[in-house]
């Protein structure tokens, strides 16, 4: 996962972020979700909870995956992952409740369920993080199809 993860930076890394040109879309949509408690000690992985996109036209494509996070007093820091309907997932490293942003879906077919779960690299019984996460998929689309 780490391999595709720094190989997607990289090539993104190669084009100056002035030279990319977002598309532009006829309809703007998004779907929403939540998870329950995300929990993580001494390594491990929290459940993982889905978020459903519903119905969207067969040509819609992801512009922008937000989750908005809130960690639990006395947490360690930890990583969150996303993994869209495809099987692709991305993380981030959290220390602090807030926004995080996630470009690597952009331009996805947005339909299906969505996982969201977090670890830490704990090793110790007191190693502990806890979280909970609101995704926001927004997606484009040209037409009712």
């Amino acid at each position: 996962m780490l391999c595709a993860m720094c190989g997607t930076s990289i090539a993104a890394a190669e084009l100056p972020a002035e030279n990319m040109i977002s598309p532009m879309y006829l309809y703007n949509d998004y779907f929403t979700g939540g998870t329950g408690t995300m929990n993580s000690m001494a390594g491990s992985q929290s459940k993982i909870f889905n978020a459903s996109s519903g119905s969207i036209s067969t040509n819609a494509r992801v512009t922008n995956v937000e989750l908005n996070v809130t960690v639990s007093r006395g947490s360690i820091p930890f990583y969150i992952v996303v993994e869209s309907p495809n099987g692709y997932q991305a993380e981030r490293y959290i220390s602090a409740n807030g926004k995080v942003e996630f470009d690597e879906f952009n331009d996805f077919y947005p339909k299906g369920t969505w996982k969201i779960y977090i670890y830490n690299r704990g090793s110790a019984f007191t190693d502990v993080s806890t979280a909970t996460a609101r995704i926001t998929v927004n997606y484009g689309y040209d037409s009712y199809s």
